[in-house]
């Protein structure tokens, strides 16, 4: 064989290599959530059904970026920072959902998804009476500060039925 022939050989098996180490990583099942103040495990996909009465989801796919993993952290830190007490007491909950999942296709029909997004839900008697979606995060995911103020600010507002 001609050292060319060696040379594009192994570089193909290095991409086939990669290609698969890329694959079977995406298919891994996602992270488990980072631990609240209280202790409590932060929300996972598939979670049951809540009771309370604000429900904060943050919906992804299963192919997550950087940013993508930004708005989960971030919107925990914003829930898990202002709102530890309301947890506790089962008034807010919080969600981080894999519309890929099997099971979860009905949220992008539900609250018209086209990309991850954070979504406040209003819960009276286990049923929705209302939602809200939080279209500045794509805004505000470069700036920390801003982003969580946003979420803890819409929190509130959304509370008070505004």
């Amino acid at each position: 064989m001609r050292p060319k022939h060696i040379v594009t050989g192994i570089l193909l098996a290095f991409v086939a290599v990669s290609v698969i180490f890329l694959a079977m990583k995406e298919r891994r099942p996602g992270t488990p959530g980072t631990l609240s103040p209280a202790g409590n495990a932060a929300p996972t996909e598939n979670a049951p059904a809540v009771s309370a009465s604000t429900v904060v989801y943050y919906f992804h796919g299963t192919r997550r970026c950087a940013t993508c993993r930004k708005f989960e952290e971030y919107t925990n830190e914003a829930i898990m920072t202002a709102f530890a007490e309301d947890m506790k007491a089962g008034t807010i909950a919080w969600r981080a959902i894999n519309t890929d999942e099997p099971g979860n296709e009905r949220y992008v029909k539900d609250y018209v998804l086209s990309t991850k997004s954070v979504i406040l839900s209003a819960v009276n008697g286990g049923k929705e009476t209302r939602w809200k979606n939080l279209p500045r995060i794509w805004d505000l995911v470069g700036d920390k500060t801003a982003y969580i103020a946003y979420i803890q600010d819409e929190i509130r507002t959304f509370q008070e039925g505004r």
